[in-house]
């Protein structure tokens, strides 16, 4: 498993918690409700082309100041958390439809293909059309 894998697992067990009120001596190593926030905005506008300082904003705090905050309490910065939640994303689209690799890029907010193409392939060290056509990912 990724980095974004484990941060997205530590997220699903603590709204859980939260949620079924499991291990409330605990509470204090759960992450902040603004940051929860924000992941459930990055999340929800994992298509949108707004930088992530808007949110903030929209959230009432800076940017700077509710990066440090979710770097640590997530563990990554949140432009790496959206990279690779887009990356997640992507894999899915590219292994589940038919999309061309623009249709993708446009759907998950990036400025074009090739600008989705580079990201990709910095973070799974394949260009999207070598992973769609991997043979291991179908069995």
């Amino acid at each position: 498993r990724g980095e974004v894998e484990d941060a997205l697992l530590k997220l699903l067990f603590v709204g859980l918690e939260r949620r079924l009120s499991i291990d409330t001596a605990n509470l204090a190593h759960m992450p902040r409700p603004d940051v929860m926030r924000f992941v459930n905005h990055v999340r929800e506008s994992i298509s949108g082309r707004s930088p992530l300082h808007v949110a903030a904003e929209r959230m009432g705090t800076s940017y700077d100041s509710l990066r440090h905050r979710f770097k640590e309490e997530i563990g990554m910065s949140p432009k790496r958390f959206l990279t690779g939640l887009r990356t997640q994303q992507a894999k899915h689209l590219l292994l589940t439809t038919r999309l061309s690799i623009k249709e993708i890029a446009e759907r998950l907010g990036y400025a074009d293909a090739h600008h989705f193409s580079a990201g990709f392939a910095r973070q799974t060290g394949q260009a999207p059309r070598h992973w769609r056509q991997r043979p291991d990912l179908r069995a």
